[in-house]
């Protein structure tokens, strides 16, 4: 859809904003066409949990005590704004149908480098490469 968060410019500017309000390292990050979900890591080490919605913008929900360490946080400069729709798009053709099924993709590190999961809503799950290139299927 035309008001996707998975679009390019739209992830994009989203992901700018949770950089720059979110006051942290990214340790989560879940995308889906209406919102994006983040949990950021201080300095302080506290865990901040915040949210940028097609409708409604940006929102801060919480923040944790400290404790929390931000060694296995994903860098926001490894996250290409270009392959949440690539993704998607590589999978719906593996399905051989539209993208609309679509539920959310989750980014995260394996070996130090990106990997995208995309979720499916009929229970499909693609596992993808930082470049978007589906690396196999789940389920």
């Amino acid at each position: 859809d035309a008001g996707s968060l998975l679009r390019p410019a739209a992830f994009q500017r989203a992901l700018a904003q949770i950089r720059r309000r979110g006051g942290g390292k990214l340790e989560n990050l879940r995308a889906a066409p209406g919102r994006i979900d983040a949990t950021l890591i201080t300095g302080r080490g506290t865990l901040v949990n915040v949210q940028v919605s097609a409708t409604e913008g940006y929102r801060r929900f919480s923040e944790s005590g400290p404790g929390f360490s931000a060694s296995d946080t994903v860098p926001f400069g490894k996250l290409d704004a270009r392959i949440p729709q690539k993704v998607t798009r590589a999978a719906a053709g593996r399905l051989g149908g539209p993208v609309g099924p679509i539920n959310y993709l989750l980014p995260s590190l394996s070996d130090g480098k990106v990997v995208w999961g995309a979720y499916f809503k009929t229970g499909a799950i693609f596992i993808a490469d930082a470049r978007g290139r589906i690396i196999r299927r789940i389920s």
